[in-house]
């Protein structure tokens, strides 16, 4: 009993433990009946994708907007903290951005996620070969770009004030909630936020891990098999533990390291012989975006015409990428501290677009070029049964002496960014199950594999499931409802905190100068 309630004074049980159970209801349901857990996932797409759809639509306008506005009032000249210069450099803090936030789904859906787009008919409106071209190397842009990222930064912004400002101590989403001091409700907002970031990292991890093991199986002529996959989640759980024992050093050597093995890659690509196609195509793709950008966030296509393509992608982007923005955006605001507010949203949006936009200009655009030129037909590739990791290496192979580099470098540094986000997620997450905050800044080596484990599990589970890309995509989004409440109360809090610090700090401004002038009076 004692040590029962030792361990009640010092972790945050309800963080401990409620998420596990969690994540252990859905894997055995998943595992003992996965035909009955595929028609519900179904039926949640259709309840939430296709009647909130507009709701996504409105919330990414939002958060653009708001952003917008912080950057240009003079809310943007707060500085978040007293550190003279910056706590990172700006190379190690655009790295740690860009690489500790975005796990390898970048570099999956970045070489293949063109072809959806191409083989969509929902937004061609002529057929044409051509209309199917620009909208291949446009709409990832759109994906992966200012409103998504805004879904990262805006909350960022917000924790980083708490904690510079305010001197709070947050190391979870409730420290950051002044809306109400009800505390079931603020265990409940920690508790579905750590277990949406436990989703989202299992969905992000099985369906990107898979080309890791496939480029691998290819360099050494072997079969590709879920058990190589779950081999290769092994490793990469090895990677993030030892990075993560190391704290914040482990993590910023590691998100460093990485951007090399990207410049590598950047290299290899423009420089072979799309190096045209993709450059010209970059600059159309992000010229179509920034004319279409205003009709592009609000279509919601009530009718459905073939298919849906915004319930399928866009609704389940935005759903992603809020599902998300639980440990990241905390991770951005810590390492953001002796930045102004403009700087942060300026830099951090500027990191993580040139991240995402390179990416998808260069590895997307590369493929495109290649179905374009006829050396490779991706499309009649998948609607043949292939897999999306054999398109993908099809697409490697048509560099014949360098095919091979290719396929290491990215098994290499995918296993890399997985590492480097996951060390930073759970960095964050261990922190966040202490009470108190001795403990939350030294979490004990014995929580951080906790938690690594516990992200390792269910991306398992998943893959010997065999599970379906639409029901994982279903399941974030059913994340990204309540994560996106969450999300607003912490902007609501925020922009609150900022208007009574600026009424207190005006109204000890008067009684200075009324001091002042009583005191000269006085000489007087």
């Amino acid at each position: 009993m004692q040590r029962l309630e030792d361990a009640r004074q010092k972790y945050d049980l309800w963080i401990i433990v409620i998420p596990f159970l969690v994540l252990a209801a859905i894997g055995t349901i998943m595992m003992l009946r996965p035909e009955d857990s595929f028609l519900f996932i179904d039926w949640m797409k259709v309840v939430i994708v296709d009647k909130l759809g507009g709701y996504y639509m409105l919330i990414g306008v939002a958060s653009v907007g708001t952003l917008l506005w912080l950057v240009f009032s003079k809310a943007g000249d707060i500085k978040l903290g007293n550190r003279e210069k910056p706590a990172f450099s700006n190379f190690s803090w655009g790295a740690l951005i860009y690489t500790s936030t975005m796990a390898a789904d970048i570099l999956f859906y970045a070489f293949h996620e063109w072809i959806y787009y191409y083989q969509s008919s929902a937004l061609i409106a002529d057929g044409s070969t051509k209309s199917a071209v620009e909208l291949a190397y446009s709409y990832p842009l759109f994906h992966w770009g200012i409103t998504p990222w805004s879904f990262y930064i805006l909350p960022a912004v917000a924790y980083a004030y708490f904690m510079f400002v305010r001197k709070r101590n947050v190391n979870k989403m409730s420290d950051a909630i002044t809306l109400s001091r009800n505390p079931f409700l603020l265990k409940a907002i920690d508790v579905i936020s750590t277990v949406s970031i436990l989703i989202s990292v299992s969905v992000t991890l099985t369906i990107s891990t898979p080309l890791i093991p496939a480029c691998i199986a290819d360099l050494l002529g072997i079969e590709m098999s879920p058990m190589l996959s779950i081999a290769i989640l092994l490793m990469i759980a090895v990677m993030f533990i030892v990075a993560v024992l190391y704290k914040m050093k482990g993590i910023q050597k590691l998100a460093e390291f990485n951007v090399y093995g990207y410049f590598l890659l950047f290299a290899i690509f423009i420089f072979s012989f799309n190096g045209l196609f993709i450059l010209e195509a970059g600059i159309s793709g992000l010229g179509y975006v920034m004319q279409n950008f205003i009709k592009m966030s609000l279509s919601v296509d009530p009718a459905r015409l073939s298919g849906g393509f915004t319930q399928d992608w866009t609704t389940f982007y935005w759903a992603y990428w809020i599902a998300w923005a639980v440990a990241t955006p905390i991770f951005i605001g810590k390492i953001s501290e002796g930045r102004t507010i403009r700087n942060t949203i300026l830099g951090g949006m500027g990191a993580g677009l040139l991240g995402t936009m390179t990416s998808f200009i260069i590895f997307g655009n590369f493929g495109l070029a290649n179905q374009v030129a006829g050396r490779i037909d991706a499309l009649a590739m998948l609607e043949a049964g292939k897999t999306v990791e054999s398109v993908i290496i099809s697409s490697f192979n048509t560099l014949p002496y360098l095919s091979v580099i290719v396929l290491f470098v990215v098994a290499f540094v995918m296993m890399i960014e997985n590492a480097s986000t996951l060390d930073a997620i759970i960095l964050i997450t261990s922190e966040a199950s202490y009470l108190k905050k001795h403990d939350q800044d030294n979490p004990s080596k014995g929580m951080k594999i906790y938690w690594s484990l516990m992200f390792v599990a269910l991306p398992i589970v998943f893959i010997l499931n065999e599970s379906k890309l639409y029901s994982l995509q279903t399941l974030l989004i059913v994340m990204g409802l309540p994560m996106s409440f969450i999300l607003i109360a912490v902007v609501v809090s925020f922009f609150r905190a900022m208007r009574h610090d600026e009424e207190r700090n005006e109204f000890n401004n008067e009684r200075v100068a009324l001091d002042t002038e009583y005191r000269l009076v006085d000489i007087e």
